[in-house]
């Protein structure tokens, strides 16, 4: 798990079509955002990251000067699928490693486990996958037990 230089403002990527997605995730950057925030539920990944690889191929930006977060789409919870969720994110942003990635939503009863699916998470940190690990939509008794339940640091929620 690496340090995290996380931006105060991020450029967040929902209800864009992947055409919008690469056009506004290029020009946010020629601008000066280094925080992407995307989801699987957006629908627009690929497009985030063609932006993304356009940005980094000019010299517009180099990799490590961008954080880039994504979410776990609520149907891919169970360990087996988040791992393929998640690589299938890696490559849809066309990145080596993601910052940051999020349960979107802890759907329980979809699958999601604290301890299986964040378990899976924690294997792909130390893989090099993904460097951090969030939640999102946690009230505080989940992420009480979330943190409980994973060997790596809870990042964001």
């Amino acid at each position: 798990m690496s340090e995290a230089n996380l931006p105060n403002i991020g450029l967040g990527t929902w209800m864009l079509k992947p055409k919008e997605a690469s056009f506004s995730t290029l020009e946010g950057i020629k601008i000066g955002y280094r925080f992407i925030d995307t989801a699987q539920a957006y629908r627009n990944e690929k497009g985030v990251g063609e932006g993304i690889a356009e940005a980094i191929n000019s010299g517009i930006v180099k990799r490590k000067n961008l954080f880039v977060a994504t979410k776990v789409f609520p149907l891919s919870l169970r360990p087996k699928a988040a791992r393929r969720a998640i690589y299938k994110s890696q490559k849809h942003l066309k990145l080596d490693y993601i910052d940051l990635m999020y349960v979107h939503y802890p759907a329980f009863v979809l699958g999601y486990s604290h301890k299986k699916t964040l378990g899976v998470f924690s294997e792909l940190v130390d893989e090099g996958v993904i460097n951090h690990i969030g939640v999102s939509n946690f009230t505080i008794k989940m992420m009480e037990d979330a943190i409980k339940s994973c060997d790596k640091p809870i990042f964001a929620n």
